[in-house]
C-alpha cells in the first residue's frame, strides 16, 4: 500500500482545490421569470423554496458543463507550481482529465466564464506569503473556454506546505443576458421538475441525475466544456 501511495504522490499533489469564498449576490435569473414558468406569479409563499431550487440547478449545470451560471468569488489552492491542468476538486466533487497535462500554460482554471483574476499569492521558502505581480511574475488570459496562467518564474515554496499557492478569481455570468438561452431554459426545467416533485426531495437537494428530463440532458451535453479541457 505504501509503495502504491508513493507512486501516486505526484498526481495527488497536482490536484487543484477550488473553494467558493463568497456566495452569489443574487439568483442567476430573476425570481419572477422562474415563477412565471412555474405559474406562481402573485404567490410569494414559495419564494425561498424556489430560490433554493435555482441554486441547486445552477450547481448541477456546473457539474455537467463546467459553466458557472451565478457569478461569485473563488480561491484555487495548489500545493506546488505543477498542477498538470488535469485534476481539481470543487464542492466535494472530484474531476480528472489527464488529456491535456502538457499545455501552453502552467495553470488552467476549468470554470467558465472566469471574469477576473484578482490575485496570486504563495508562501516563500521562509513561510512568508508573497503576492505576485501581473506582467512581471506572470501573464494570464480569461479569453476562451478557460482562464490560463503562465508564470515567468516559479519561486521556491515553503517545504511540505499544503495550499502553498492561492489564486483568487471571480467566475460566473455577470448577468442573465450573458447566459446561453438554452441553459436558461434548462435551468427552468430543472427547477420545475424539483418543484413538482418536492415530496421526494429536500429544498436545495442535489438534482437526481438519473431522473432528469431527456431535453435537459441534451442541452447539458451541447454546453459541456469537458471535451475542451
Amino acid at each position: 500500500m505504501g509503495a502504491k501511495l508513493k507512486s501516486l504522490a505526484p498526481y495527488l499533489k497536482a490536484i487543484m482545490r477550488i473553494v467558493r469564498t463568497q456566495k452569489p449576490a443574487g439568483l442567476a435569473i430573476g425570481l419572477e421569470a422562474v415563477k412565471t414558468h412555474l405559474r406562481l406569479l402573485g404567490y410569494d409563499d414559495e419564494n425561498s423554496l424556489v430560490a433554493s431550487y435555482v441554486d441547486s440547478a445552477c450547481e448541477f449545470i456546473f457539474q455537467r458543463t463546467w459553466k458557472v451560471i451565478q457569478s461569485a468569488s473563488y480561491t484555487a489552492y495548489l500545493d506546488d507550481w505543477n498542477n498538470y491542468n488535469g485534476e481539481y476538486s470543487y464542492n466535494h466533487h472530484y474531476y480528472r482529465d489527464y488529456r491535456n497535462y502538457k499545455d501552453d500554460c502552467d495553470i488552467k482554471i476549468k470554470m467558465h466564464p472566469v471574469t477576473s483574476l484578482d490575485s496570486i499569492k504563495y508562501y516563500d521558502a521562509d513561510g512568508v506569503q508573497q503576492t505576485m505581480v501581473d506582467g512581471t511574475d506572470y501573464f494570464y488570459s480569461i479569453n476562451g473556454n478557460f482562464a490560463r496562467i503562465k508564470f515567468l518564474e516559479k519561486p521556491t515554496l515553503q517545504d511540505n506546505r499544503y495550499d502553498a499557492i492561492e489564486i483568487a478569481f471571480t467566475a460566473g455570468y455577470s448577468d442573465q443576458f450573458g447566459i446561453p438561452d438554452d441553459l436558461i431554459h434548462c435551468l427552468k426545467i430543472l427547477v420545475a421538475d424539483a418543484f413538482n416533485n418536492r415530496n421526494s426531495q429536500t429544498a436545495g437537494m442535489t438534482v437526481n441525475e438519473n431522473k432528469i428530463p431527456q431535453s435537459v440532458d441534451m442541452i447539458l451535453a451541447n454546453n459541456s466544456l469537458k471535451d475542451f479541457g
